[in-house]
């Protein structure tokens, strides 16, 4: 099979339809529109496809700023390709309304009685951004949706997703409290937030719910608006397996033997439930005044003061107006901006 070094740069505009002067914004919508003409899903060819995929590669590297490692590179661009992603436009403006909502929880008058709440959650998102299990628990949740594509690519017809085992292994996604263990359901809201933040964390993870897509293609295409409810429940029991990955389940045990992740399992579980109980303290303290995981009403952060500015921040008004991409571009946003302010 030819490689996309042997395309030439006028031949890849020819196969995507630009012209020489092509931005990245036409480079994309080009991509996409001929990606969906093309699918093998929907009787397209899958050489068409092939041939596609390589001048979206060759022409991304000449208006792309390859200062970033390769890997990088390649990994956002199967974020892109593979999901159709959010443009690198949104995920500036999410930066930026991130870092403004850091910086104003951390102006919160004194004198107000929810001073010390907006302080701990503040240090809560600083605590989880510059923890030193963040970049494996990223790598792992990588690997173990990876590990569970291969397995479904192994079997020799479609299965379901219940039949395939997947729904059991969601179900031991457990909490663990000195009483032992107890199903405890954050949300699907937060396991979806969770699932895109580790996307734009690892995109490389978007290859394997790819390929987990062949399988799947109604339940697992993360960015796809409007999802129905099974769409969203399929996405969050990728989070959920996750979890019992992390919590050992036998599953697992089997196929990460001798597994440099082995002794680090208590770790990256409670830095996972750190992660999910801040989306979900978020959503609480912004839109609905619940959190589920302590059943327990909460005071919001805003809506009862509008001349203090959190109720007219973009962060604000993008959280309780937007929909899960929405939501987990700005986690992914506070959290980067978390890190920063070490």
């Amino acid at each position: 099979m030819r490689s996309s070094a042997d395309l030439s740069v006028d031949k890849a505009m020819a196969v995507l339809g630009l012209d020489p002067e092509f931005t990245m914004v036409q480079l994309k919508k080009q991509f996409i529109r001929a990606s969906q003409l093309n699918d093998p899903d929907k009787g397209g060819s899958h050489d068409s496809m092939v041939e596609i995929t390589k001048a979206w590669t060759v022409l991304s590297r000449t208006v792309v700023d390859l200062d970033t490692p390769t890997d990088q590179n390649e990994g956002w661009q199967w974020c892109v390709m593979t999901t159709l992603g959010p443009f690198e436009s949104d995920i500036e403006a999410a930066a930026k309304h991130g870092a403004e909502f850091m910086d104003y929880l951390s102006t919160w008058p004194r004198s107000d009685s929810l001073h010390e709440k907006v302080m701990l959650f503040r240090n809560k998102v600083k605590q989880a951004a510059t923890n030193g299990h963040h970049a494996l628990l990223m790598d792992y949740g990588t690997e173990v949706t990876g590990r569970l594509a291969a397995h479904v690519n192994r079997q020799s017809a479609p299965r379901t997703w219940q039949a395939i085992g997947f729904k059991h292994l969601s179900y031991e996604g457990y909490d663990v409290t000195p009483n032992g263990l107890h199903p405890v359901d954050y949300g699907n809201c937060e396991y979806v937030v969770m699932l895109e933040f580790w996307c734009l964390e690892r995109p490389a993870l978007c290859t394997s719910l790819m390929a987990l897509q062949r399988r799947w293609p109604v339940y697992l295409d993360l960015w796809k608006q409007n999802k129905s409810s099974a769409h969203v429940e399929r996405l969050a029991d990728i989070v959920e397996i996750i979890m019992g990955a992390a919590r050992g389940e036998f599953f697992f045990k089997d196929i990460f033997t001798r597994s440099p992740y082995n002794d680090q399992l208590p770790q990256l579980f409670a830095q996972l439930k750190a992660l999910c109980k801040l989306v979900q303290e978020l959503n609480a303290r912004l839109s609905s005044g619940y959190l589920k995981h302590k059943r327990e009403h909460v005071p919001k952060f805003c809506g009862f003061d509008t001349e203090r500015g959190l109720a007219s921040l973009e962060f604000t008004r993008r959280w309780t107006g937007g929909n899960l991409e929405d939501k987990g571009l700005l986690f992914h946003a506070l959290v980067c901006a978390g890190r920063d302010q070490r």
